[in-house]
């Protein structure tokens, strides 16, 4: 078959493809003659496409990549590295009474906040410090046959009240918490105070009774007079008794794992006992 010549050969523009063509030479078909190689497109041309390409996919994966890195934020924040939003209570909010009527049993129904009372009072005063971020907490003191209670409600995301208490010092005292330190001081009447996560600190007792007990925290109390019966005890924390040297006690230390060390005078068969526990930590009943 002859071949044609230079002269006679017809360039035609092939179908237009689906997609660009791809860069450098191609093949052509010629309609009636013989395939041709002919020139692609131009190697800049495709230097610049990829460019363009490359710059369409980063901006297109920015978007992305800030939801992922705000997705690893907030499981950071779950871990406790950070914070998503911030859920801390802002606004503050102070309120301070007296109960005039005789009271002789404080109660305190406390959820997360500090529960400090003192004995040094001729009436009962009462301050409490609310934290939160939108709605204040909503707090009940109620007296009833003589026993003033105190308790709060939270309608918040978060929220916190703190009490001060001034109690004449005969008053008995009941204390509840969840989450918070329980501060004492001067009390003559029967204390019975709990807490789930906070330390709890008695100082100056003389009441014949003490109850002090929290699941994870210290215990410290001291007393200025011989106690009957003294209960402190921690799950994981330690536990400090100081007694007056002036009776002698039947004591109960244990320690699961920690110490136990005992200076007070002895006998298997007071009628003043100690019972001092913790399962982690140290126990001590000491000297006043």
């Amino acid at each position: 078959m002859p071949q044609p010549s230079q002269s006679s050969v017809h360039w035609t523009h092939p179908v237009p493809p689906r997609s660009p063509p791809p860069c450098g030479d191609v093949v052509i078909p010629v309609a009636g003659g013989i395939p041709q190689v002919g020139p692609g497109r131009h190697a800049l041309w495709c230097q610049r496409e990829a460019s363009a390409e490359h710059t369409l996919r980063k901006e297109t994966m920015r978007p992305m990549n800030r939801l992922m890195i705000s997705i690893i934020a907030c499981g950071l924040a779950v871990a406790g590295l950070s914070a998503c939003s911030d859920t801390s209570p802002h606004k503050t909010k102070s309120v301070t009474y007296q109960e005039s009527s005789p009271v002789h049993t404080l109660v305190i129904k406390g959820n997360v906040g500090d529960i400090k009372v003192s004995g040094e009072g001729t009436s009962v005063n009462v301050t409490e410090q609310h934290r939160f971020q939108s709605v204040d907490p909503v707090t009940s003191h109620a007296l009833t046959d003589g026993t003033l209670t105190l308790s709060y409600t939270c309608n918040d995301a978060q929220c916190t009240v703190d009490y001060t208490v001034v109690v004449p010092a005969g008053t008995e005292v009941q204390i509840s918490d969840s989450t918070g330190d329980i501060t004492l001081a001067k009390l003559a009447g029967t204390v019975d105070a709990t807490t789930g996560v906070g330390k709890i600190t008695a100082d100056g007792l003389s009441g014949p009774q003490a109850h002090l007990t929290t699941d994870t925290g210290d215990v410290m109390a001291t007393f200025t007079a011989s106690p009957s019966s003294v209960v402190a005890q921690a799950s994981t924390g330690d536990v400090k008794i100081a007694v007056p040297h002036t009776a002698k006690y039947a004591v109960d230390g244990h320690a699961t794992t920690g110490e136990v060390h005992v200076d007070v005078p002895q006998d298997a068969g007071s009628a003043d006992t100690i019972t001092a526990k913790v399962g982690t930590g140290n126990v001590t009943v000491a000297d006043a």
